[in-house]
């Protein structure tokens, strides 16, 4: 099994910040809306992504 990296809180904010800056080059979507579904899928929770069909929701 791979060891984990300590990070401290400033590593953290940095790497989310990185994760967000991917995730917008590859959906549209707000600032909140990508902070909210990343917290979810850190949290191992889940997300409902709702809007019109053929927008690629389960792309």
């Amino acid at each position: 099994m791979a060891s984990a990296r300590e990070l401290r809180p400033e590593g953290v904010a940095s790497l989310g910040a990185r994760l967000s800056a991917n995730i917008r080059r590859a959906i549209k979507a707000g600032d909140e809306v990508v902070r909210d579904v990343l917290v979810a899928l850190l949290a191992e929770g889940h997300v409902l992504i709702e809007d019109h069909p053929g927008v690629g929701k389960t792309a």
